[in-house]
């Protein structure tokens, strides 16, 4: 495990792309050099989302790719309210006020593991990075996404350019397995190549992934995104009950990645990948 820092510092960062790849989600490339020098998988940065004071809190994205050479950082988002409305409207040429790489991200992959990734919908976002890396170190890794229709998945097309072997999942057997793409991730871990998985989607999906982990022993970590304030553990608006000693872990600053064990989902609001 990585115990990452990170800077508070305001960045002004610059739209190079903001491309469409399905309804009511967008890829924004912005050019970001201390942020993609910076930032470890899981990790996300605090994007203002108004040129005026409303609305008034930052909102936490999911840092999906970085590339230090070019100095560049690729973000997933999906439309869901007004502040993410603002990001995907966006135009190349754009400055957009930033503050990150933020929390702590996934593990450093040991070496010859196969690393299996389990996203849903937006929640994909930050997989892309743990693939981005792993792939890099010739880490062998499987990609099981899902999203209600073949529409809506996201993330497809980046982690077949990694080099990952991906495996969709559609609620409605539009494309890939029908059903729920836990499905699929139960059938990869009773093949027994699995001993690490990462995983970031709606919270159902992340509580059935902790029971996988347990009934399989694969070494799970998740990342969870609540509606954050501070993003950097200075209020309690992204708190998450801790499964120890019954005290509360700060998504925002102990996370977003946590080991599957060490949080109880139940109950908790929310997706992956973004907060609108």
């Amino acid at each position: 495990w990585v115990l990452t820092t990170y800077t508070l510092a305001p960045q002004l960062a610059t739209v190079l792309e903001n491309r469409a790849i399905a309804p009511g989600h967008h890829r924004l490339r912005l050019l970001a050099p201390d942020c993609a020098r910076q930032s470890r998988p899981g990790q996300f940065i605090h994007v203002k989302v108004t040129g005026g004071t409303t609305p008034l809190l930052r909102r936490p994205i999911s840092i999906a790719l970085a590339y230090p050479s070019t100095g560049e950082i690729a973000l997933l988002v999906r439309e869901a309210g007004a502040g993410t409305q603002y990001l995907c409207s966006l135009r190349v040429g754009d400055r957009a006020d930033l503050m990150g790489p933020l929390g702590q991200g996934f593990p450093v992959i040991p070496a010859g593991s196969r690393l299996l990734l389990a996203g849903g919908g937006i929640g994909v976002a930050p997989l892309l990075a743990a693939a981005q890396e792993a792939t890099a170190h010739g880490t062998e890794v499987t990609a099981c996404v899902g999203a209600r229709r073949k529409e809506l998945l996201v993330g497809v097309e980046e982690l077949e350019g990694l080099g990952a072997r991906v495996l969709p999942a559609t609620d409605d057997g539009s494309r890939g397995y029908a059903g729920p793409v836990t499905g699929l991730v139960q059938h990869e871990l009773s093949t027994g190549r699995y001993r690490l998985l990462f995983g970031c989607g709606p919270v159902g999906m992340l509580c059935a992934l902790q029971e996988l982990a347990r009934r399989h022993t694969a070494d799970t970590y998740l990342s969870l995104e609540q509606y954050m304030a501070c993003g950097v553990g200075a209020c309690l608006g992204c708190a998450v009950k801790a499964a120890d000693a019954g005290g509360y872990l700060k998504v925002c600053r102990d996370g977003p990645v946590f080991a599957a064990g060490r949080v109880v989902l139940e109950g908790l609001p929310g997706g992956g990948g973004c907060v609108g």
